[in-house]
Formats: C-alpha cells, structure tokens, sequence
C-alpha cells in the first residue's frame, strides 16, 4: 500500500517525503478481494458499480446479514442473479441441521439434559439460518442499467474503493488489479453523491 505523498528535495542527501492524505492509498495486485471484503463485512450499507458479478460474490453478498446493499451491474449470470434475488441453498447448512437434530435425539434418549438443550439451541439456530437464506434477499437491491455502465466502485460508511476490478473470482483473486482506497469522508460522500446519481439515470 503506498500513501499519497509530495517529495521535496532539500540537498543533495535529504529528501522530505510529506504525506497528503494518510486516509488514501493505491494497491495493484491480486488480492484485492482482501479490501472490498473487509468493506462489505464492516459497512451497515454498502453500494456497488460492477459491470459483471458472479456467482461467487453473489453467495458472499447474499451471506453479509441485514446489511443495505445497492448494486448497479451490467451483466449479471443469470444464476447470480437468481442467487442475489432469492437467496440460495445452502447444503452445508442443511447437514448442520441434520447433525444436530441427530445429537439431540441421542442425547434425549439418553437423558442428558445439558447436551439436550445445546444440542436443541444449535438446530434451532441453524434451521434460522438457513431459512433467511431462503426467505429472499429483501435488503439487496439491484439494478440493470439501460446502457452499460463500465465503473467500479465500492463505498461504505467509512471507506470506499475505486479502481479496475469487478466483483468477480477472476477480478478480486487472480486478475492483476489495480484500485485506489479512501477513507476521506469528503471524497466517500462524493462518490456515494456519483453512485446514486448513476442508479437515478438508469
């Protein structure tokens, strides 16, 4: 990660290197998934310009919790669609389920009662859990726009990220990437100000 910064030469040995904003920096690599994740995960609502998303992001997106989330993407697969939409199955859940509804039959046939209820608490939860899943993605919002929108953006709260890659496997894992990070309330205000201005016109 490298800081935004001004060098001022002094004399032929020192160099001043002065940092502009300490809240903003670049990153070029493969790992970019390691910034839009941390976002998505520590932002209540969370906005996003990404001409393509897959199946994958479609999972983690419908797996954030009750969190806002506004996406704006020109092609999306089908599948991802449907996962973003309507949530998705999830079969390690139901083999969680599965697990310990059998832990609790075993443990009421035997009489142990403390093992019973945390048995019980634990099927109950995941059972919850996986009917969220199921239940529809009410607080993911997503909009196909008329003309295909090229940008990339990621804005939460208190960070936002612009830069080349999509909320794909291939863009945030394996693509050479490259993305700008701020957390500088002024410029994340700016761009949440461009991302809705975009999802009015389309």
């Amino acid at each position: 990660m490298h800081y935004t910064a001004t060098i001022l030469y002094c004399c032929p040995c020192i160099y001043l290197v002065i940092p502009l904003h300490f809240s903003d920096y670049s990153y070029s690599g493969r790992n970019t998934h390691k910034e839009v994740e941390e976002l998505v995960r520590n932002s209540r609502e969370v906005l996003v310009v990404s001409p393509y998303i897959d199946e994958y992001y479609a999972r983690f997106l419908s797996n954030t919790g009750k969190k806002r989330i506004c996406i704006i993407a020109s092609s999306v697969k089908p599948d991802a669609r449907k996962i973003i939409e309507n949530g998705h199955f999830d079969a390690e859940s139901v083999l969680a389920i599965s697990i310990f509804a059998t832990c609790t039959a075993i443990s009421y046939s035997m009489n142990i009662t403390v093992l019973l209820a945390f048995f019980a608490i634990l099927s109950m939860l995941e059972a919850r859990s996986f009917y969220l899943k199921l239940s529809g993605n009410r607080n993911i919002a997503l909009k196909v726009p008329k003309k295909f929108v090229h940008a990339k953006m990621y804005i939460g709260e208190k960070k936002a990220i612009v830069g080349s890659a999509n909320l794909t496997y291939a863009g945030m894992h394996r693509n050479i990437e490259h993305i700008d990070v701020t957390k500088d309330k002024g410029r994340i205000d700016s761009l949440r100000k461009q991302f809705w201005k975009l999802w009015d016109k389309n």
